[in-house]
């Protein structure tokens, strides 16, 4: 391990322009992207009988995975609009296995990067007959068009019941690199998204939110958008 580098930028819909991704093969890095769970998975209530919480004891996330449309590289320098792209669609995923599950490897020019991009897009209408069957993107292709799916059990009075979130959550995911990515002296990175499953159903760092509550999903969605970070291997 390199060194981790936080997530610093989640914008809620925010819209970009796409520059050319054609690039000289002979004049490319490696990026390998892979996803994990961060270290725990399990909150439990300090804060009791809220409204939003219902008196629940704990929250177990077994499964998290979510939809990306496009990868964004932006290069270092003062031109802020200078990036190559790769369109999706990708799938970061997550559980207690503790595996790494690879998002994607793209080649990308050898040159200085100062940040990335992942935009958390729903498959337009039109895209999901092209998706719904497939193993992978299939549960991001029903008529509600997911973007993000969590999966686990919520304990309360010693029970456990299993549930399913699925939010249509849209957002950028930006991490920047404080001292930036320079592919001509390493062609070959490895990034891993962690996923960071005890923000997801908490609020104030202590409340549990109940995620069969579709209620509060905008506060939900606003943790999934925190969820993140990224280390360099």
């Amino acid at each position: 391990m390199k060194y981790i580098i936080v997530a610093l930028l989640a914008v809620l819909f925010l819209s970009v322009s796409c520059s050319d991704n054609s690039t000289d093969p002979e004049e490319n890095g490696t990026v390998k992207i892979v996803s994990s769970f961060n270290t725990g998975s399990t909150w439990d209530a300090i804060s009791k009988g809220d409204e939003y919480n219902a008196g629940i004891d704990s929250v177990v996330v077994e499964g998290f995975e979510i939809l990306i449309s496009r990868v964004m590289f932006h290069t270092d320098g003062a031109n802020e609009d200078s990036y190559v792209y790769k369109d999706g669609p990708y799938r970061i995923k997550a559980d207690l296995l503790n595996e790494e599950y690879e998002v994607t490897t793209v080649n990308v020019p050898q040159v200085k990067y100062d940040k990335i991009k992942f935009e958390m897009h729903r498959f337009s209408a039109a895209e999901t007959s092209q998706w719904e069957n497939d193993e992978d993107f299939g549960i991001f292709a029903t008529p509600e068009r997911y973007s993000v799916v969590v999966r686990g059990k919520v304990y309360e009075g010693g029970s456990a019941e299993d549930f399913t979130y699925n939010g249509t959550v849209t957002v950028n995911l930006t991490f920047n690199f404080d001292e930036g990515i320079d592919l001509n002296e390493d062609d070959y990175v490895i990034m891993d998204v962690e996923v960071d499953p005890n923000v997801v159903f908490v609020e104030n760092g202590s409340l549990l939110l109940d995620p069969r509550n579709a209620e509060i999903a905008n506060k939900i969605d606003k943790n999934i958008s925190e969820a993140f970070r990224m280390i360099l291997k």
